[in-house]
């Protein structure tokens, strides 16, 4: 899992996180995020996850 931080949050802004999944494969699932601060985007995240059966 990964994230940049590409501005600030401050206390009291409203937070909006929208993720995806980007791939589903036969093991793995990648999967990405930005999150919002009152519109304005803030932060970014990409992770690679182990699907379980």
């Amino acid at each position: 899992m990964t994230l940049d931080y590409l501005g600030v949050a401050r206390q009291g802004q409203w937070l909006e996180v929208r993720a995806e999944v980007l791939r589903t494969g036969g093991s793995l699932c990648y999967a990405a995020a930005r999150i919002y601060a009152d519109e304005q985007l803030c932060a970014s995240a990409s992770a690679v996850f182990k699907v379980a059966r």
